[in-house]
């Protein structure tokens, strides 16, 4: 088995160049520093050299010039790595040492381009040894046999050099889409349709607990396995992260072969099919589109003995409620659409409603409710306003939509945001309804100017809407019965992960 000494002072670097060469037969020690890496050299003559320029306590190019006066390594291949630009003075020098083949690969690299240097450089990649010796290569699961369908893996992690590792290491035996927070990773569910997932706990706009929660609430992938990666210290974590639904619990750091062991443990045990959620996905839009569109209701011709045609109906304004509070809600509902016999106070046109506690929910359904104007209460306990109207504007779910601040307890923050960005002030539900309904006409006429027909009737919403709550009703003494017998089931599984890290 060839060997190969790999030398960079940055960790992330090491990790996705050593699996790299670990996969194509490499047997890979690493170092941090040139001097450790002479030491190194003399002693095991590696078979290749892979060192980064710029290091401390030596560079590259010294360690180079140290290699060439010592007969033993001077005629070690070498490939010299930098971020550097090729013409560089540094470079150049680099060329001139008499090394007996050398190469020059510039940073950022994929794995690709790592292989295709070396293949360069040895003529042609190598492979494993027929017989191991006695200090074997880490377990790693097997590649799938040819035509065989790969399974499919979403990573979620706010750090890009995480990603980077994960993507790098399941790259080799699966298909793998990546997303920097829960917010992207709940979007990417339908276009990716992964076969289990790999998730951070700590991160922005919508943690690893919360993106959790979303997936168990998905039409079809509900059942997606959730792997937690994380970093965090809290000994209560392991039992919140599996009252979400997860299924397994890993640590940070973690080496990618170990991981990579672990996830295909997994997928021995429980059988996991290869692009079975993709199948479920595909059928899920095919049924879609075979279902007939909403029909619009037919508009009479204008009668002959008419000078001018009858004025069309407007399109109603569509407004969503994003309130926690029951009694904001019903007020609000009043107010637009009338209730107990009372007229809507509102006037101008047609409104309709719709409402949510979950600011998470609300952001996901978007692009299905089509509002024209988002009431949202800043003190909302899971994201507060600021946070909501930033992570519209990350989503690009803004648009034309109409956002205005409601509730009865307001920061000064609040006030000043709203002005600012929205160019109205914060809607106060303990004032009086005359008050009230001044500032929501304002939000609802600025909205008219901008509204468009949508692609679904709000009878259809709310239906599904309904049937969804009814069976999360039903369900939920169930997954209370089965939780523990969840925990049981992988309970083999984690003392097998818990055993490896001890």
């Amino acid at each position: 088995m060839p060997n190969a000494l790999l030398i960079d002072d940055e960790f992330d670097i090491r990790q996705i160049a050593s699996l790299a060469l670990q996969y194509e037969g490499w047997l890979v020690r690493e170092a941090s520093n040139g001097r450790e890496a002479l030491r190194m050299a003399r002693e095991q003559k590696p078979d290749l050299i892979l060192v980064d320029m710029m290091m401390p306590e030596m560079s590259g190019l010294e360690f180079c010039k140290r290699l060439v006066e010592d007969p033993a390594t001077h005629q070690i291949p070498v490939l010299l790595i930098s971020a550097v630009n090729e013409k560089a003075k540094i470079v150049q020098d680099f060329w001139q040492l008499p090394l007996t083949k050398k190469e020059f690969l510039h940073k950022p690299f994929d794995a690709d381009m790592l292989l295709d240097t070396i293949c360069k450089m040895t003529s042609g990649r190598p492979a494993a040894a027929p017989t191991p010796r006695a200090e074997p290569k880490p377990a790693s699961p097997p590649a799938p046999t040819p035509g065989a369908q790969a399974h499919r893996a979403l990573t979620i992690d706010d750090d890009p050099d995480i990603r980077a590792i994960l993507e790098a290491a399941l790259s080799m035996h699966y298909q793998v889409e990546t997303a920097e927070n829960g917010m992207i990773g709940l979007q990417k569910l339908d276009e990716f349709a992964p076969d289990f997932i790999i998730s951070d706990i700590n991160m922005p706009v919508m943690n690893g607990l919360e993106t959790a929660e979303g997936i168990r609430r998905h039409p079809q992938l509900s059942h997606v396995p959730i792997f937690f990666l994380t970093g965090e210290t809290d000994k209560n974590l392991p039992r919140k992260a599996f009252d979400v639904g997860g299924n397994l619990y890993l640590r940070k750091p973690i080496d990618p072969m170990q991981l990579l062991k672990f996830i295909e443990h997994f997928i021995k045990e429980t059988g996991l099919e290869a692009g079975g959620n993709l199948k479920l996905v595909q059928k899920a839009k095919a049924a879609a589109k075979l279902a007939p569109p909403p029909q619009e209701a037919p508009q009479p011709a204008p009668a002959q003995t008419q000078p001018a045609p009858r004025e069309a109906p407007k399109t109603p304004v569509r407004v969503l409620i994003v309130d926690f509070n029951v009694e904001n809600h019903k007020l609000l509902r009043r107010l637009i659409l009338g209730q107990d016999n009372q007229p809507a106070a509102l006037g101008g046109g047609p409104v309709e409603a719709l409402w949510t506690d979950d600011p998470h929910t609300a952001v996901g359904n978007l692009p299905r409710w089509e509002p024209d104007v988002i009431l949202y209460n800043p003190r909302n306990p899971k994201m507060d306003g600021l946070a909501f109207a930033q992570t519209l504007k990350l989503q690009k779910e803004a648009g034309n939509r109409e956002l205005a601040f409601i509730g009865t307890r307001f920061y000064k923050v609040d006030q000043e945001y709203s002005r600012s960005k929205f160019g109205r002030d914060v809607i106060k539900l303990d004032a009086a309804n005359e008050a009230i309904t001044r500032c929501l006409e304002s939000a609802l006429e600025a909205a008219r100017r901008n509204t468009r027909p949508k692609r679904m009737q709000i009878g259809q919403i709310n239906t599904e809407e309904r049937e969804r709550l009814q069976e999360v009703s039903k369900t939920g003494a169930r997954q209370t019965r089965e939780r523990e017998l969840f925990r049981q089931r992988f309970s083999d599984l984690q003392a097998f992960i818990d055993k490896s890290f001890t």
